[in-house]
C-alpha cells in the first residue's frame, strides 16, 4: 500500500491497528503497547520536542528552525526555551533517538520522523494540547519570513535561502490543521505567518503557490481592519496584476488604500507604496495621466520623508515616462535614483538580487530611448525582436516562475 494511503488509513483505524499483534512471530506486544511504552518514557524537554516534531514536515527538519525560531519566543514560552540552547536540544533529541522515535542524518544533521509515529503522537494529545503544539510550530516558523506589513521593506531576497527551508513545513501545517481540525488559539497570528510566506513566494514569482497560501491566510484573518490584512489585499492585487488581471488588481489596491488611510497618516511610507502600486496598475490599464498623478504623489511623500525607497518611485516614474513616449525625461528621472550612482552593468548584476536580472538591452535603438544609463535595469515582456531574448534569459534565471509583466518595467 502506498504511504500516502497508509497514513490516512491509520488515522481512521488507529485503535484497531494498534491493538493487533503480529501473527508471524512469538512477540507478545501489540503496536499500541510498543508505542505506549516508548512514548510514556518521555518526559520534560523530550516530550515537548516530540509533540513539536509531530506537526512539522517529517522528512527534513532543520535544527536551525528550532533554534532560531525559539529565539523569538524567549520570555514568552518558558516551556520551549530549551530549543534555543544547543546542548539542551541535543539532550532532548538523544532521548528520542534512543527510543527510536526519530532519525537524524549523520551527514546533514537533519531530523526526520516516521509519519505513523507522528499520527500516533498526535492521537495521544488532547484537543488543547494539539492546539498548543500547533501554535508553537507556527511561531517557530515565523522567524524566517520578513514582516512585510509593519514596515515598507521592499523585496527581501536575502532571506530566500532560509525561507525555502521553512516552506515545506508551512505547507504541512496547513494540511495538518485541516486533517486534525485544529482549533487555533490565535488565528490572526497564523494568518500573518501565512501572509509572510505568501510574500516570499510572490517574490520568487511562484504565483499559484502564493495565491493558495494567501487564500488560507485571508480565510483566517480575524482583524480585517489591520495593516496585516491590508498587506494581504495588496499582495492579492500584485499577483493579479502580474498575471494580467489588472482591473481586479485595481480593486484590491483601492481597498488597501482605504484601510491604510484610516489607520495611518497621509505622509506614511505605506501610503507612498500604495500610491506607487496604483500608479503601476493605471499604467498597465493605459490610464497614463492618472498613473502620473499617483507616482508624483508618491515621490513627494518619499522626498519629504527622506525615504530610502525613493529610487523605487523614480524608476517607476521613469517607466511611465517611457511608456508616454518621453524617453529623454525617462532618462533624466532614472538618473535621480541614488542606487544607480556610479553603477555599471557589472556592479548592478553583482547585487545578488535575482529580481535585477535584466540584461544589457539599452543600445542606440531610438525606439527604446537614449537611456544607456539604464543598462542592466530593464526587463521586457515577450514581444518581438530582441525583447524575446530578454525574456528567455529571465526565464532561465527564475526557472520559468515569471510574470509576463508590463510591456516595459523598470526595477531599481
Amino acid at each position: 500500500m502506498p504511504l500516502k494511503d497508509l497514513v490516512p488509513l491509520y488515522r481512521r483505524t488507529a485503535e484497531r491497528i494498534d491493538s493487533e499483534k503480529t501473527g508471524t512471530t512469538n512477540y507478545e506486544h501489540s503496536i499500541s503497547t510498543v508505542w505506549e511504552m516508548s512514548l510514556n518514557k518521555l518526559s520534560g524537554h523530550a516530550r515537548v520536542l516530540q509533540s513539536i516534531l509531530a506537526f512539522l514536515d517529517p522528512d527534513k527538519i532543520d535544527q536551525e528552525i528550532l533554534i532560531e525560531g525559539s529565539q523569538t519566543l524567549v520570555g514568552t514560552r518558558p516551556d520551549i526555551e530549551f530549543l534555543s540552547d544547543e546542548l539542551d536540544l541535543l539532550d532532548a533529541e538523544e532521548a528520542l533517538l534512543q527510543a527510536a522515535l526519530i532519525n537524524k542524518a549523520s551527514d546533514t544533521g537533519l531530523l526526520s520522523i516516521h509519519r505513523l509515529i507522528q499520527a500516533a503522537v498526535i492521537r495521544r494529545l488532547s484537543s488543547e494540547e494539539k492546539a498548543t503544539a500547533f501554535d508553537i510550530v507556527v511561531r517557530l516558523l515565523c522567524w524566517v519570513f520578513p514582516d512585510t506589513f509593519s514596515k515598507d521593506v521592499g523585496h527581501q531576497h536575502q532571506s530566500w535561502e532560509n525561507s525555502e527551508k521553512c516552506l515545506p513545513h508551512i505547507d504541512h501545517i496547513i494540511k495538518m490543521k485541516e486533517d486534525y481540525k485544529i482549533s487555533l488559539p490565535d488565528p490572526q497570528y497564523y494568518a500573518e505567518v501565512l501572509l509572510r510566506c505568501s510574500w516570499y513566494l510572490y517574490e520568487r514569482e511562484c504565483y499559484d503557490s502564493s495565491r493558495i497560501f494567501l487564500k488560507e491566510a485571508l480565510d483566517n484573518f480575524q482583524d480585517r481592519f489591520s495593516l496585516a490584512f491590508a498587506s494581504a489585499i495588496e499582495l492579492l492585487g500584485l499577483i493579479d496584476m502580474d498575471t494580467h488581471f489588472q482591473r481586479r488588481a485595481l480593486q484590491s489596491f483601492t481597498q488597501t488604500m482605504e484601510i491604510r488611510q484610516s489607520l495611518l497618516g497621509p505622509e506614511d511610507a505605506f501610503i507612498a507604496a500604495n500610491l506607487t502600486t496604483l500608479g503601476i496598475v493605471h499604467t498597465e490599464l493605459g490610464n497614463l495621466d492618472e498613473a502620473y498623478a499617483y507616482h508624483n504623489q508618491a515621490i513627494e511623500i518619499r522626498l519629504r520623508a527622506k525615504s530610502d525607497r525613493i529610487g523605487n518611485s523614480y524608476s517607476n516614474m521613469s517607466s511611465l515616462l517611457l511608456r508616454m513616449g518621453k524617453a529623454d525625461e525617462a532618462e533624466e528621472m532614472l538618473k535621480r535614483c541614488p542606487s544607480l550612482k556610479d553603477f555599471t552593468d557589472e556592479t548592478f548584476l553583482q547585487t545578488g538580487n535575482p529580481r535585477f536580472s535584466g540584461y544589457d538591452s539599452m543600445n542606440d535603438n531610438p525606439a527604446k530611448g537614449s537611456a544607456k544609463l539604464c543598462t542592466a535595469t530593464w526587463f521586457f515582456s515577450p514581444g518581438s525582436g530582441s525583447d524575446k531574448d530578454e525574456w528567455k534569459k529571465r526565464q532561465v534565471w527564475h526557472r520559468k516562475h515569471l510574470a509576463s509583466g508590463s510591456n516595459c518595467s523598470v526595477i531599481v
